[in-house]
């Protein structure tokens, strides 16, 4: 029986090398090593990317609790890009300065007057 089977993997091989010289004919063990190292290879990949992600989120976490200002790119109607800086926190330090220095309300007090 054993026998029977050696033979008929040896025609497969041929019948395939006639079809494709060029190609390597792999058993079906070194087929399954093949498959397993893809499937590694593409769970490592998808790890690697999840850890990215994280890096990223944690670095936009960290830039936001300093304050630091987050760039956006914005195309308006005449397809020209607009960079804005959404960083509400300097903005109102900013305001606040301007108005000490001409002796006037602050932004947050004119707010609260009102």
């Amino acid at each position: 029986m054993l026998h029977n089977d050696v033979n008929r993997s040896l025609k497969v091989k041929k019948a395939r090398k006639r079809l494709n010289p060029n190609s390597v004919v792999l058993t079906s063990d070194e087929m399954n090593k093949e498959i397993q190292e893809i499937e590694e290879k593409r769970k490592m990949a998808e790890k690697c990317k999840q850890d990215k992600q994280v890096i990223r989120d944690t670095k936009k976490l960290e830039m936001e609790k300093r304050g630091k200002a987050l760039k956006k790119t914005k195309v308006n109607d005449k397809g020209v890009t607009k960079e804005t800086v959404h960083n509400k926190k300097s903005k109102d330090k900013n305001n606040n300065h301007i108005y000490e220095e001409l002796g006037e309300q602050s932004s947050e007090e004119a707010s609260e007057v009102n």
